[in-house]
C-alpha cells in the first residue's frame, strides 16, 4: 500500500513524516522483493530445448527414410536433448535447494499444478476409452465394430469412413 501526501508517506507499514527521510525509506524498498512468489529469470534452455527435439524428430524422419546423415542427425538431437534435459533440471534444483526461492506459495502451487495435469491426463483418456467402447458396443447406423473380424485395411478403412 502506497499513500502518498504533502507530509506523509506510508510505504508497506514504514510511515515518514516529511523531509529528506522520504526518498530514503523508498529507496531502501525498492530493491527488495515484496512477495512470496519466484520470478523466473530468462532461460536459454526452453528455445535450445526445442531446437534439440527438431534435430532429433528431423533426423527420425530422415534416418527412417533411409537419407544419408539421418541417424547422426538424430543422435546429435538426442545428445542436446539430454544435455538440456539435464541442464534444465540442474537449475530447478539449483533454485529449490541451494537458492532457497522455493517458498510455501511456490511448493504448493507446483504441487497443485502437477495434481492438475494428472487430472487432466485421466480425464483425457477417460474420453478416449469412453468413446471406444461407446462405439465398439453400441450400434450407430450399423457400423459397430466386430471384433470377431480383425482389423484389415479395407475394413479399417470402412470403420473409419463412417465416422
Amino acid at each position: 500500500m502506497v499513500n502518498v501526501s504533502f507530509l506523509e508517506i506510508e510505504f508497506y507499514g514504514f510511515k515518514s513524516h516529511g523531509g529528506h527521510c522520504n526518498f530514503f525509506i523508498f529507496y531502501f524498498f525498492m530493491g527488495r522483493k515484496r512477495h512470496l512468489f519466484h520470478i523466473l529469470p530468462l532461460s536459454p534452455w526452453p528455445i535450445v530445448s526445442a531446437l534439440s527435439a527438431f534435430f532429433f524428430v528431423s533426423g527420425l524422419a530422415f534416418y527412417m527414410h533411409k537419407v544419408e546423415l539421418g541417424g547422426y542427425i538424430m543422435l546429435f538431437g538426442l545428445m542436446c536433448l539430454s544435455f538440456c534435459v539435464f541442464m534444465w533440471f540442474s537449475d530447478i534444483v539449483d533454485e529449490a535447494t541451494f537458492s532457497g526461492f522455493h517458498t510455501k506459495p511456490v511448493r504448493l502451487g507446483l504441487r497443485l499444478g502437477f495434481m492438475l495435469f494428472i487430472a487432466s491426463e485421466i480425464m483425457l483418456f477417460f474420453g478416449f476409452f469412453w468413446a471406444f467402447f461407446s462405439r465398439s458396443v453400441m450400434s450407430c447406423c450399423g457400423n459397430r465394430i466386430n471384433f470377431s473380424t480383425g482389423w484389415s485395411s479395407y475394413n479399417f478403412c470402412v470403420r473409419i469412413s463412417f465416422i
